[in-house]
């Protein structure tokens, strides 16, 4: 599904009213605008770039749907949940 044409909702006619109905989102996602697609990768550079300096650690070993930790930041709240 191309996010340029996604429509997020649509009114369906009832009897006397028009009911709402979201769109599902669970499709798979094309994303053709360039200014998206720029930073997208610009973002990507930067997370490679801090797990490079030692500051993210990447926890699932995907290359899609990826998950980060802060190791400083949760060292802060291990700390104090064990104090």
């Amino acid at each position: 599904m191309d996010l340029d044409n996604f429509i997020s909702k649509k009114y369906i006619k009832q009897i006397e009213y028009k009911s709402f109905s979201p769109e599902k989102i669970n499709h798979k996602w094309i994303v053709s605008t360039p200014k998206v697609n720029k930073l997208l990768s610009e973002a990507n550079r930067l997370i490679k770039d801090l797990i490079d300096l030692g500051i993210l650690s990447e926890l699932t070993g995907y290359k899609r749907n990826r998950k980060f930790m802060f190791k400083e930041y949760f060292k802060i709240f291990n700390t104090e949940i064990k104090n």
